[in-house]
């Protein structure tokens, strides 16, 4: 695969944040290359493996993962193999993307709002992917992934403008039910909104199509549309369970109610426990 687009096929939305002195954050080449190792069914474990092992820091943080209590392993999982091997590919390739996404969701002077983004980002990847079971459990990998990078193009504007921290962490605004309204505002404010963002930067980073697709549209819904409806409901259920967003028992729990599982088809004690089981996933990843 190749290493990924020069500067001269640099997508023109990037082009503007560049002349205003911006540092596009590089993609870890770990999660492009996991990426491409998915179409490659006869050989993925062994492919995920050999990648891991390039990264000793990587899977020094995976194996504390795999060994934490959130997986309970009866017995001390001491490599990369054993750990795919016990937990599954799937499960290693989760962990191993949610850690690597924290280096480019993480900026040194926008430490608040760069702590809400990686957690957000981590709880709705994890989200989508258990909602996303039930439309293609195929796609598992992508709308894990596609959950972790979609709100990407944030982390460009907080850093071209501080006052889109402050924006983006409005609680009133994160849950209007219109976003395409927000999307409005963010373009007459910054030119583009963070959608377009992250798209352009996905494709900068040469990741697969649908992983642009669904970053650039998730918040473009129709109602026949069950992946873009249940992306919309895994960034709203993950706004009100991250802190400084996160609202109080009896609102989350109403929120849950009429606007999560009515949609979702979950019934509220499926919720509750998807809701906690989410919260161990995201302390084991955080933790390390």
């Amino acid at each position: 695969m190749a290493d990924g687009p020069d500067i001269r096929e640099m997508p023109p939305i990037l082009e503007q944040f560049l002349e205003r002195g911006l540092r596009l954050p590089p993609c870890p080449a770990v999660i492009s290359q996991l990426a491409e190792a998915v179409r490659d069914v006869e050989h993925q474990s062994s492919e995920l493996a050999r990648l891991l092992k390039m990264d000793p820091a990587l899977t020094t943080a995976l194996l504390k993962v795999a060994n934490s209590a959130f997986y309970g392993a009866s017995r001390q999982i001491a490599t990369i193999e054993n750990a795919i091997l016990r937990l599954g590919y799937t499960e290693v390739m989760k962990i191993a993307i949610g850690l690597k996404s924290k280096e480019f969701l993480s900026a040194p002077k926008l430490s608040v709002f760069s702590g809400w983004l990686y957690e957000h980002s981590l709880r709705t990847g994890l989200i989508l992917r258990r909602l996303g079971r039930d439309i293609n459990p195929r796609f598992e990998e992508h709308y894990f992934t596609a959950g972790i990078l979609h709100d990407i193009g944030r982390m460009v504007l907080a850093q071209v403008d501080p006052d889109y921290a402050k924006f983006c962490l409005n609680l009133p605004m994160l849950l209007k039910e219109e976003q395409i309204i927000v999307l409005g505002d963010e373009k007459k404010r910054w030119g583009n909104d963070h959608t377009e963002i992250g798209a352009a930067l996905c494709e900068f980073w040469n990741l697969p199509k649908i992983l642009q697709t669904m970053v650039r549209e998730h918040h473009m819904s129709s109602l026949t549309d069950r992946s873009a409806i249940f992306f919309q409901l895994a960034d709203l259920w993950s706004t009100i369970m991250t802190v400084p967003t996160k609202v109080p028992p009896k609102i989350y729990q109403a929120l849950l109610d009429t606007r999560i599982c009515l949609k979702a088809h979950l019934h509220p004690d499926q919720a509750s426990e998807l809701g906690e089981q989410i919260d161990r996933e995201v302390q084991a990843l955080m933790s390390v």
